[in-house]
């Protein structure tokens, strides 16, 4: 293993990230701080699903943001007496 530093922030590296250096490949490596060898939590999974999303499907994908704004639970409307809307 290897050891680089990356924004001031150490991570190592194993042989398959040094070997497509070596040989000037391209590739993607996302590192979380704190998630140890985690999935990344719900980061790492809007992450991998970006991933996928461009490199396989040839999308863009969502806005990760306005979905989850989109899915809260909004205040129920209930009508007065006269028939007005009342939140």
């Amino acid at each position: 293993m290897h050891t680089h530093s990356l924004g001031g922030v150490l991570t190592n590296t194993g042989s398959a990230e040094s070997a497509e250096i070596k040989h000037d490949k391209d590739f993607d490596l996302l590192v979380v701080p704190g998630m140890g060898h985690g999935s990344g939590g719900a980061y790492g999974d809007h992450k991998r699903y970006d991933f996928f999303s461009r490199h396989l499907l040839g999308v863009n994908p969502p806005e990760w943001k306005a979905l989850e704004d989109a899915m809260k639970p909004r205040p129920a409307t209930t009508h007065t007496a006269s028939g007005e809307e009342d939140r």
